[in-house]
């Protein structure tokens, strides 16, 4: 969580989310994605899940979990089992 390496924080944790999630569809595997509260948009309370806007991501840590919950939706998206 160190600032002087937030960068490379971001770029792992989503090449992580990339790989993992990519392996799942690849072996033609569900995949579930475990996102974090951080990722989302809250707006009063609101419930959240899987439909719910992704959040401004403040911080490398939660920009890394915008960026992985981006990518989750983008396989979704493509059809795949996530």
């Amino acid at each position: 969580f160190a600032r002087r390496e937030g960068a490379a924080m971001v770029d792992q944790n989503v090449e992580l989310a990339r790989t993992v999630l990519g392996a799942a569809v690849a072996a033609g595997a569900h995949a579930v994605h475990v996102s974090s509260t951080v990722a989302l948009a809250r707006r009063g309370g609101a419930i959240i899940d899987g439909t719910s806007p992704l959040g401004p991501g403040f911080g490398h840590y939660s920009r890394s979990k915008v960026a992985s919950e981006a990518l989750a939706r983008e396989l979704q998206r493509g059809g795949a089992p996530v």
